[in-house]
Parts: structure tokens; C-alpha cells; sequence
């Protein structure tokens, strides 16, 4: 569902194959991200269990955003 979204709604391009099979790797890269910052809001920083989820959130949307971009978005050639 994520992909046909991003695919269509989203960013409306796509890079074939490279598109499809880079895919699953973004949210395996989402995971470990939030999986760290929760460990370290908890852990390190010993700030509120039940806010570890919400900075967890917040910091790996934009690393999401990011690497979904790179997934879908043809690079512009330059024409001089």
C-alpha cells in the first residue's frame, strides 16, 4: 500500500525495477532508526518511556521522506 501511494500520489514517478526492490530497504532503515533513538530516549537520555515513541517518529520521518525521494525520483540530467 505505502508503495502504490508514494508511487502515485506522492512523487507520481517511479524508477522501475530499482524503484520496487530498494523499496523495503527504507523502512528496514526506519526501523533500526527507531528502534535507536527509543533505546536512547529511554536508556542514555532517561527521559518519559511513553514519549520515546513520539521522538522516534519524528526524527526518522524526514530520513524517510528522504530515502523515498531517492527511490522514486529520476535524477535531473543537466543540459548545458
Amino acid at each position: 500500500m505505502a508503495f502504490v501511494l508514494n508511487r502515485f500520489f506522492v512523487f507520481k514517478e517511479h524508477q522501475g525495477l530499482k524503484s520496487v526492490l530498494f523499496f523495503p530497504f527504507i523502512y528496514v532503515a526506519q526501523y533500526i532508526l527507531g528502534i535507536f533513538v527509543v533505546w536512547f530516549w529511554v536508556k542514555k537520555l532517561m527521559l518519559p518511556e511513553f514519549l520515546a515513541p513520539l521522538a522516534a517518529i519524528i526524527l526518522s520521518l524526514p530520513l524517510t521522506y528522504a530515502l523515498t525521494k531517492l527511490v522514486f525520483v529520476k535524477a535531473k540530467q543537466n543540459t548545458l
